[in-house]
């Protein structure tokens, strides 16, 4: 084998290694799988309180989950299936949804550039990533909508790339938006990207273009409502009626738009590029003076090198375009749409929200930083030593700061050292 796929089988092991590390601690549930695995056993069992909003709470501390579609916890559900009543049966799911998310990242970064080792970087970014390594180690639904996201952007990547526009890929990518929405709302960002990068293909294509839109409304309209719909195919079996979905959409709109509540690690979304606040997932104190922690805090010096690559990047598409010295359709309008439709929403959002809404929008950063640090890696003596430095010095960031995504106990005096950030704590 080449040296390359040597490489990326490495970088899985590691990703792998990371995520089961310790993936039984804590034993009982933890900040929000006391609502995702609580109602991926209910969906276990097929008790259908775990998709009715006026059941009272199952278990001390718990609730049933109805906010969000059912794809993930339907996944943790297997889990509990396979592996019975045990942590490791609802987070081994999320597990493997996370290393899925490193090999797609690598995916398309090697097809937006066509270069091995551009991939290989990216995909160990990721794998370097606290944020993306603490939600593939929770029940919740956040790793789950990245890998969709992901896997629906390298589909349509490939649906453009293919000969003739290949339309295979592109009914592909609708079902993979389909799942997308079908396991968070948020998944519908994904059609926003395909939408702005459809409306590029307009203005270079021109009047030919409207041969596309029945095919695109359909693809990408009327079959993810479709899954969507299809999604709460347990629901349908359970004996519901349309009118009792239609009350639960109601149920769900009128929660998330009158929300008032408020939390110690809420965040603004503008906060989380900059690793200003993480959320604080648990806590455990030992007997012999040790404390264990786990956040779900990005890498640091990845997410402020890669907020500083993705500005520079904006900055020269935009001179490129004044200049008409690009084609509006590339790879750095690929990663600006994807990155910006992932994040910039949620500046918008009326409600409380938290870091780990960022997961998915993590991976296009590591692939704007990762064709940065080959650009580097190419380059003359110092460009080559920057390159490297940057590699390094997130590879020693992440071993610093594992305690905090692993749950290691560390003594109590030793946990000052790793909150760089006063808001980190």
């Amino acid at each position: 084998m080449k040296k390359q796929t040597w490489l990326l089988i490495g970088i899985i092991i590691f990703a792998l290694a990371t995520r089961f590390f310790n993936l039984a601690s804590p034993p009982e549930y933890y900040f929000d799988e006391v609502y995702h695995a609580v109602t991926a056993k209910a969906y276990a069992v097929n008790n259908p309180a775990g998709y009715e909003w006026w059941h009272d709470a199952p278990e001390p501390g718990t609730a049933y989950e109805w906010l969000h579609p059912p794809v993930a916890k339907l996944f943790m559900a297997l889990g509990w299936k396979f592996l019975g009543e045990n942590a490791m049966a609802w987070r081994i799911p999320g597990t493997l949804f996370g290393v899925g998310a490193i090999l797609l990242t690598y995916w398309i970064a090697k097809l937006l550039t066509k270069n091995e080792k551009v991939g290989i970087i990216a995909a160990l970014l990721a794998s370097l990533d606290g944020l993306l390594l603490a939600q593939s180690r929770i029940g919740m639904n956040d790793i789950y909508v990245s890998f969709f996201i992901l896997l629906t952007v390298g589909l349509y990547i490939l649906s453009r790339q293919s000969e003739h526009h290949s339309d295979r890929w592109l009914w592909l990518t609708g079902i993979s938006a389909g799942l997308a929405m079908s396991t968070k709302w948020s998944g519908v960002f994904v059609i926003g990207m395909v939408g702005i990068w459809e409306l590029l293909l307009w203005f270079k294509m021109g009047r030919a273009w409207f041969k596309r839109l029945p095919k695109l409304v359909i693809i990408f309209g009327v079959l993810p409502l479709a899954l969507y719909v299809a999604s709460y195919a347990q629901f349908w079996l359970q004996g519901h009626t349309w009118s009792q979905f239609g009350e639960l959409h109601n149920q769900i709109w009128w929660y998330q738009t009158h929300l008032e509540a408020t939390h110690a690690y809420q965040s603004k979304a503008w906060e989380w590029p900059l690793s200003i606040r993480p959320v604080w997932y648990w806590v455990h104190y030992y007997d012999n003076g040790t404390v264990a922690n786990i956040y779900n805090l990005g890498n640091p010096i990845l997410f402020w090198m890669g907020l500083a690559i993705m500005v520079s990047m904006l900055v020269d598409q935009l001179l490129d375009w004044r200049n008409g010295k690009e084609h509006v359709f590339n790879h750095k309008t690929i990663l600006l749409v994807a990155y910006c439709l992932i994040w910039m929403p949620w500046l918008l959002s009326p409600r409380i929200m938290f870091s780990y809404h960022y997961a998915p929008a993590v991976p296009f950063l590591c692939i704007a930083l990762a064709m940065q640090i080959v650009y580097w890696l190419t380059g003359s003596k110092w460009y080559r030593i920057l390159g490297y430095a940057t590699l390094i010095l997130i590879a020693l960031t992440f071993i610093v700061l594992s305690p905090m995504w692993l749950g290691i106990p560390l003594p109590a005096d030793w946990w000052q050292y790793l909150f760089w950030l006063p808001t980190w704590k």
